[in-house]
């Protein structure tokens, strides 16, 4: 009786011995891809608020020039003379100076955001596959020359690519590239589509 009894509790123990082993081999099995699925998209984040942050920069010595362009402007009017005219240019180039500084403002209050930003608390913008055709070496700034691009756009500049591998991109090979919209640039004409732009993948098409 005592064998039988053995027998059953060593059984029982086989049992749960391979169950467990296999419900743990289950878990890292499932793990693994999920962790480095997470660990990917963390770095992805990471590396659009860093070109989000360029973008911004970029934005913020856009708009110091039309400040410093327009007070160079009033202090030509100012050295003209008076007249209805100066007066109204002056009142012009006035409202341009606080609308100019307000907007560095807001860009430096957003920027400060991004750079305390937490991972986690970031959400990646809109993504999107393109070809692009490229004829000289690109840098942060670089317009892409989109294959078919048209006088309308779209219009993308570079701000951040991935390993920071701007020379992997040859002149006179087209690529297919997938970008994330980090930033909408200012531009005269706003229904026109104007972006800096993440590029995460590239592969050139033969």
């Amino acid at each position: 009786m005592m064998t039988l009894a053995r027998r059953g509790r060593r059984k029982r123990f086989t049992i749960f011995l391979v169950s467990a082993v296999t419900i743990t081999l289950i878990m890292v099995c499932t793990y693994q891809p999920l962790h480095a699925a997470a660990k990917e998209n963390r770095s992805l984040k990471k590396a659009c608020i860093r070109a989000t942050i360029y973008a911004i920069g970029q934005e913020i010595d856009l708009f110091e020039q039309r400040l410093k362009a327009v007070k160079s402007r009033s202090d030509d009017v100012d050295g003209n003379g008076g007249g209805s005219d100066s007066n109204s240019d002056t009142a012009d180039n006035s409202a341009k100076v606080s609308e100019y500084k307000q907007r560095i403002k807001e860009l430096k209050a957003e920027r400060r955001k991004y750079w305390f930003m937490k991972v986690s608390k970031y959400t990646l913008p809109q993504s999107k596959s393109v070809a692009v055709a490229v004829t000289q070496l690109y840098h942060p700034g670089s317009i892409l020359e989109l294959v078919n691009i048209t006088r309308s756009g779209p219009f993308y500049h570079l701000a951040g690519i991935k390993d920071h591998d701007y020379q992997a991109l040859k002149a006179g090979s087209i690529y297919t590239m997938t970008i994330y919209l980090v930033y909408q640039r200012d531009y005269a004409l706003p229904h026109i589509e104007n972006y800096y732009v993440y590029v995460s993948a590239f592969s050139a098409i033969p």
